[in-house]
């Protein structure tokens, strides 16, 4: 299950970016020493036939060009606000996609998305590193001890 939760992450993650965002993405040829300490992270969880956490972490500069894009506004007229809410509705988005791929016939309930802190290392089953023009950015999946090992 994990291996492919990872999957359809990573591939809902492009479509997002690409569609609502404007934004091209790739995978780093090599994971980069350190991803940055200005970043913004946020949670959703979800449950059903399996269930977990799912983190999004991007870092403050690149989130804020996200908000510009999605709202089409100059970031002098965007709050902080504006700024998390891309960040949340981001995760939802691509949480929503991810799981309807996984399986479209399971029911898998959303829970809503909250910035908190960055997850430590060795937190989370898998993770996935990518990149902008903008950044570097990551998307964690911790799946709960009954699913995590598959």
């Amino acid at each position: 299950m994990k291996t492919e939760l990872m999957t359809q992450v990573t591939n809902s993650i492009f479509e997002v970016m690409e569609t609502m965002f404007f934004m091209t993405l790739e995978k780093p040829k090599s994971p980069p020493a350190e991803i940055g300490d200005a970043q913004k992270t946020s949670a959703i969880t979800f449950s059903g036939e399996y269930s977990g956490t799912i983190f999004l972490s991007i870092p403050e500069g690149l989130l804020r060009t996200m908000t510009e894009n999605l709202l089409g506004q100059d970031i002098d007229t965007l709050t902080q606000a504006h700024v998390d809410g891309t960040l949340k509705e981001a995760l939802n988005m691509i949480a929503g996609s991810a799981l309807t791929k996984v399986d479209n016939t399971a029911y898998m309930g959303l829970g809503i998305p909250e910035i908190v802190p960055h997850p430590e290392p060795g937190t989370v089953d898998d993770t996935v590193v990518l990149a902008t023009t903008e950044g570097v950015f990551t998307a964690h999946v911790r799946l709960n001890s009954d699913h995590s090992d598959n």
